[in-house]
């Protein structure tokens, strides 16, 4: 993980994924981040196709 922003009712992580960098939004349990979620943790990541948005930049 290269960022973890708290955002109240959810938390955004940036993974880097072999130099492509995905957001996701993790819902917090009892207004509290999960434990596992800290900068530099290694973790897996499956995305379905649908649940994908490509932005232009």
């Amino acid at each position: 993980m290269r960022a973890v922003t708290f955002r109240g009712a959810h938390t955004t992580v940036t993974l880097d994924c072999a130099g492509l960098s995905l957001q996701a939004d993790v819902p917090n349990v009892l207004g509290e981040p999960p434990l596992w979620l800290t900068t530099g943790s290694e973790l897996v990541a499956t995305l379905a196709p649908s649940a994908l948005r490509l932005l232009p930049g």
